[in-house]
């Protein structure tokens, strides 16, 4: 079986797993989509997996945590950049 073949047999437990990741089944819908889309891509690189489950849900962790990292330094920004109301 191909590597996307078997990825795309494993779609179903990838959407448990970020669920349970994100708490929340939009985001965990999005973050699935991404992480295909990722491994789809020849750019990316995936050359010889040795385990295809080991590799997309290690991809998927990463890709949770990457997207956390960017949503904290947004926030980050954010807040800097509003100037603070004087006297609240």
């Amino acid at each position: 079986m191909d590597l996307g073949r078997q990825i795309h047999a494993l779609e179903a437990r990838l959407l448990e797993s970020a669920t349970s990741l994100t708490g929340d089944a939009a985001q965990a819908q999005a973050l699935v989509r991404e992480t295909l889309a990722i491994a789809g891509d020849p750019a990316y690189g995936a050359g010889e997996v040795v385990d295809p489950q080991v590799w997309i849900f290690r991809l998927l962790r990463q890709r949770f945590h990457v997207l956390g990292r960017d949503q904290e330094r947004r926030r980050t920004r954010t807040a800097a950049a509003v100037p603070a109301i004087p006297g609240v």
